[in-house]
């Protein structure tokens, strides 16, 4: 009997002692999404057609394709095509089988996928699910696909019933339209958490009956990624830089966001990031501030792990082209900016200053970004700092050891490539 105890004091001893040794598994959520393997390398442009300054046609766009691709383009997203309304600043479609005139005919529509896929580039189109528009026949046609509005006197609604399996039929269908009759790659769903989930899932799943999909949604709930969604909004980060900007917020408000990210995400779910998109736009009250952290705030949106969103319009302002068009080129070459964690290098003792790196196998980057209108002398001190590199933006050779000291002037922005 004194021999069982023993032996059993001996087993909590070791047992405690080798817990004792371990580092604590966090618990991070798992997907099964299997994201198409032409989007890991692709930054996300939108185009908004009632806005695209070279005309509003499906023929604008075509003829445009091969300078979007020399920006270092890989997936369009184009804004909802079908006859529609607008609606307190919210989209809502008449027909979900139909192509508004004045973008052009299906043949045209037809040219320009052909001609984007010829490019090797991809196409998502915005999607409205959740309403559709009070002026759509389908309310009238198929009452009982739409929820009753009890206040007002028992009336159909616009707002779609998901209960009814006839109606998440019909929509099934019209997704599947898109991409198996016009050859689209894919969607943005807005109000994507209003609809449930389980339709999600089933719709990823027939979607990929067809062809590899790159389903992205204007949603946050990490849940979106289990089996449905390869990419969310990340609003947290946009309202973070928005903060930084307007001096709300330290630009180290980001180390919380990426912690929050890898604990309640799972590691492949693509977080969006951006600096305008839809209704959201990067502002600050001073004009002349906003010119000069436009830069930083871009470098950082591009650089930052998770995927980039360019809009139209601020790829074409004249300050940021270069910018865009430099970082999206090397996130196509460079396995760190696309697929490569994230290491913070030795905090500087300026708060302003934000510096990281993002490594995969053989390849680094390292950033360094001034959030201030002060010329700023830092000394960073890191292991992973030490390299052969050549700065993107001024294509200079540059070698680091362990410890450098760098003089950055106001609003400034460096990326370095190492060489593999």
């Amino acid at each position: 009997m004194k021999l069982r105890k023993f032996f059993f004091s001996l087993f909590v001893i070791f047992f405690l002692g080798a817990c004792d040794g371990q580092e604590e598994k966090k618990y991070q959520p798992v997907s099964v999404v299997n994201h198409p393997l032409w989007s890991l390398n692709k930054v996300v442009y939108r185009i908004n057609l009632n806005r695209f300054s070279s005309g509003h046609t499906f023929s604008s766009i075509k003829n445009k394709i091969n300078e979007i691709k020399s920006d270092g383009i890989g997936i369009i997203l184009i804004s909802a095509i079908q006859p529609g309304d607008s609606i307190d600043n919210k989209f809502m479609i008449k027909d979900y089988l139909g192509i508004n005139p004045k973008y052009g005919t299906q043949q045209e529509l037809k040219e320009m996928i052909a001609t984007v896929h010829g490019a090797g580039m991809f196409i998502i189109m915005d999607w409205y699910g959740f309403k559709s528009s009070p002026n759509s026949a389908l309310i009238y046609e198929q009452p009982d696909y739409f929820h009753i509005n009890v206040s007002a006197g028992s009336q159909v609604s616009n707002r779609f019933n998901y209960d009814n399996t006839e109606m998440q039929e019909y929509m099934l269908n019209a997704l599947k339209y898109w991409v198996y009759d016009l050859g689209f790659d894919g969607y943005f769903c807005f109000d994507s958490e209003n609809i449930p989930i389980q339709f999600w899932d089933k719709t990823r799943k027939e979607l990929e009956l067809i062809k590899p999909v790159f389903m992205a949604a204007d949603g946050e709930a990490s849940f979106l990624h289990n089996r449905a969604f390869d990419m969310t909004v990340s609003s947290a980060f946009f309202n973070t830089i928005q903060d930084v900007a307007s001096g709300f917020s330290k630009i180290n408000t980001l180390d919380q966001i990426l912690e929050k990210d890898e604990r309640e995400y799972a590691a492949s779910a693509f977080r969006m990031r951006f600096t305008s998109f839809h209704d959201m736009g990067f502002k600050v009250k001073k004009d002349e501030i906003d010119k000069m952290i436009r830069k930083p705030a871009t470098v950082l949106t591009m650089t930052f792990p998770g995927k980039p969103l360019i809009d139209y319009t601020d790829n074409k302002t004249a300050s940021l082209e270069n910018i865009y068009r430099k970082i999206s080129q090397l996130y196509i070459e460079n396995p760190a900016l696309h697929l490569g964690k994230m290491i913070k290098i030795s905090e500087p003792l300026e708060p302003s200053v934000y510096a990281f790196a993002r490594l995969k196998e053989q390849y680094k980057i390292i950033v360094l970004l001034n959030f201030s209108d002060k010329q700023e002398k830092i000394t960073l001190d890191s292991e992973v700092l030490a390299g052969t590199y050549v700065e993107l933006f001024s294509n200079v050779p540059l070698t680091f050891g362990e410890s450098r000291e760098f003089d950055l002037e106001p609003w400034a922005y460096r990326v370095f490539v190492a060489d593999k």
